[in-house]
């Protein structure tokens, strides 16, 4: 049976363990699948992120900064960046350098995105995009990170959980700096100003608008820091890419 970690803790004894396990009721596990970095499946994305990445451009011109930044360091990383619309992930993409853009896996919502089979296959396939758990099965969700970066993918990962709605940054989870220890590679904070005005949250038609997207300097952290001070360095590092206080 399997018992996601959040159903047990530090605290747990060993009577309550057997009576989650009496219950019957197994954990649903992620589906974590391998197929959006085969090699048909990186033939396909290449026929068609392209055409999805220049019609986000013709909406919302990008402006990209700080590509240059990316030269200090060796795949794999860790991109972290503000999440103010279903249009960032795209944009980050179409701001990154080409050889980069080609090795990046994008986090994105278990329970948004991939509830529905038709989406999650869609985003799997145009922007080798993964389940991950915001709530629960934390675990396996580190442990294909884990898979990825040893097998030379960068990731993309929104901190923050959800969409800003008032197009400043909100409180990181302190997921990322457990996940950013862990993992031990570069972290690269990535700023996305505009797309607040072309798509918020709740809209559903874009409006035109210029985007800046920039690029802050990697970021390696120290061996040993605690998870907590983790996410707060980075938390620090992507208000000052973007020049928030």
């Amino acid at each position: 049976m399997y018992l996601d970690e959040s159903r047990a803790g530090p605290d747990t004894t060993v009577s309550e363990l057997e009576t989650l396990v009496r219950t019957g009721r197994s954990s649903a596990r992620p589906r974590l699948t391998r197929w959006p970095r085969t090699l048909p499946a990186r033939v396909a994305r290449r026929a068609v992120q392209p055409p999805v990445l220049g019609l986000l451009n013709a909406v919302a011109p990008i402006e990209a900064e700080g590509g240059e930044r990316l030269e200090e360091i060796e795949a794999p990383a860790l991109f972290v960046a503000n999440h103010t619309s279903h249009l960032d992930t795209p944009a980050v993409l179409r701001a990154l350098p080409r050889h980069w853009r080609g090795r990046v896996a994008v986090a994105a919502a278990a329970d948004y995105f991939f509830s529905k089979p038709l989406v999650g296959g869609a985003v799997a396939l145009v922007f080798n995009a993964f389940p991950f758990s915001r709530r629960a099965s934390i675990r396996p969700t580190l442990e294909h990170c884990a898979r990825l970066v040893e097998s030379g993918w960068s990731i993309l990962l929104f901190p923050e959980g959800t969409r800003s709605t008032t197009g400043r940054m909100g409180r990181f989870k302190s997921g990322v700096g457990l996940i950013a220890m862990e993992l031990g590679v570069p972290v690269v904070p990535v700023y996305v100003d505009g797309l607040a005005e072309v798509l918020p949250k709740h809209a559903k038609i874009p409006r035109r608008r210029r985007v800046r997207v920039r690029i802050g300097r990697p970021v390696r952290l120290p061996k040993g820091m605690p998870y907590e001070a983790a996410a707060a360095r980075i938390e620090d590092e992507l208000r000052a890419t973007g020049g928030e206080p």
